[in-house]
């Protein structure tokens, strides 16, 4: 795996929502099989950011690109973002804030399992969400139209700078779900959806956007959490994030 030769950039995990609760260790230990994945790939420099929870993607962009920001003025390498489920609003909340800056220090986004349509269970718990999102702010950019507010009047230039940069990479598996998911994995395939445990396959496209995508069969946690919570095996994740690498 030498010729990858990921020593080249750095690496941005980018969690979702809930995510503070899922980096602790005996929850699910979020991204850290990912990070030593990467390490043994070649992989030099690799870190993970954890947008808050409770602010929207466009509320926790500001931070998000200053972060990144640092991290180049740093190490002076191109910035490869993974981003998950609510992780991926982040990155592209910034893409349409901070064109400039994004275009500059970031070679590629990868959006891993993203809600850019919102969650099809929304339908299923919809006055839930409606309260839900007046308490918890961070729960709007899960809405069905947020995505495409967010895009609203974007020059042509940018819209293909986007295109260039990222990359979609759904989820979706019919069986073998972990616990945490199964019984939305089940509401779900009662109206015919095939989903991830969460996202509908259709949740996970981008409309409007000609971008380069892939399907895995993975449910919303096999690819970034511990063993306490997926029923996915190393030498999946492994296998999954050496095929991402060599998109870069």
């Amino acid at each position: 795996m030498d010729s990858l030769n990921l020593e080249r950039y750095q690496f941005v995990f980018v969690g979702g929502i809930l995510g503070e609760m899922l980096k602790l260790n005996f929850v699910a230990s979020y991204f850290e099989d990912s990070k030593n994945i990467l390490k043994d790939l070649g992989a030099q420099e690799t870190y993970i950011f954890q947008p808050n929870s409770l602010f929207t993607a466009e509320e926790n962009s500001q931070e998000f690109v200053s972060y990144l920001n640092q991290l180049y003025k740093s190490n002076q390498k191109k910035i490869v973002l993974i981003c998950h489920s609510k992780g991926c609003l982040e990155a592209l909340a910034s893409l349409v804030r901070y064109p400039a800056i994004m275009d500059r220090i970031v070679q590629k986004v990868f959006c891993v399992q993203p809600p850019f349509k919102g969650s099809a269970l929304t339908e299923f718990y919809s006055q839930t969400y409606k309260i839900g999102s007046k308490l918890w702010p961070g729960l709007r950019s899960l809405g069905r139209d947020s995505v495409q507010a967010m895009l609203k009047e974007i020059p042509a230039a940018q819209k293909k700078m986007i295109e260039h940069k990222m990359i979609i990479v759904k989820g979706a598996k019919p069986e073998k779900i972990a616990w945490i998911l199964k019984v939305s994995h089940k509401k779900l395939a009662k109206r015919g959806v095939v989903s991830d445990g969460l996202l509908s396959l259709d949740d996970q496209e981008l409309e409007g956007y000609n971008l380069s995508q892939l399907t895995i069969p993975m449910d919303h946690s096999d690819l970034f959490t511990s063993k306490v919570i997926t029923r996915a095996s190393m030498q999946f994740k492994t296998q999954v994030l050496s095929d991402l690498m060599l998109l870069i």
